[in-house]
């Protein structure tokens, strides 16, 4: 049995190793650089995709009770994730990624996959289809492998509002 499950796990890590990530193309519909696939925090930080990054994060002041519910939230239910589908090459995403990050490190939000995607709104490789996304920033937030709300290029609220939001639905 332990063969079978450490079989398992091996396998799980070259197939992660096998996907390659913070993938850097030239986008043929913008003519110019972009990240496409699953990408890093460093990586998205690499060469400022999203235009003044750090000086956005800095200025971001998020409400800090909303911060505190999102951190007991997510430290109580270890099944809680988020996953952000962007695009550096996209205005919202620019404005809104930054944000995420900052409310992200204060919560201590860890369980967090960030998806770049091309202007066709797909990635090389990533199955999207049952991620139905039309715009993109696209903050998604699952328990499990079930979708409890997202937030769709621009919070209503604030990020954070809306984070706390879709959670105590």
């Amino acid at each position: 049995m332990k063969q079978i499950v450490l079989g398992f796990f091996l396998l799980f890590i070259v197939s992660i190793q096998a996907q390659e990530l913070n993938r850097v193309i030239i986008d043929p519909d913008l003519n110019r650089e972009i990240l496409v696939g699953w990408v890093d925090r460093a990586g998205i930080s690499s060469k400022d995709y999203l235009g003044n990054e750090e000086l956005k994060y800095e200025a971001y002041q998020a409400n800090k009770e909303e911060v505190a519910y999102l951190k007991n939230a997510f430290s109580a239910d270890k099944n809680l994730r988020v996953l952000v589908v962007f695009g550096t090459w996209c205005g919202d995403s620019k404005a809104n990624v930054p944000d995420f990050f900052k409310v992200a490190a204060l919560a201590e939000i860890s369980n967090v996959n960030y998806l770049a995607v091309n202007k066709k709104k797909k990635a090389e490789n990533v199955d999207m289809s049952k991620m139905n996304i039309e715009r993109v920033p696209t903050f998604i937030v699952y328990r499990g492998d079930i979708e409890i709300g997202r937030i769709i290029e621009n919070p209503d609220s604030t990020l954070e509002a809306d984070l706390v939001s879709i959670l105590k639905k």
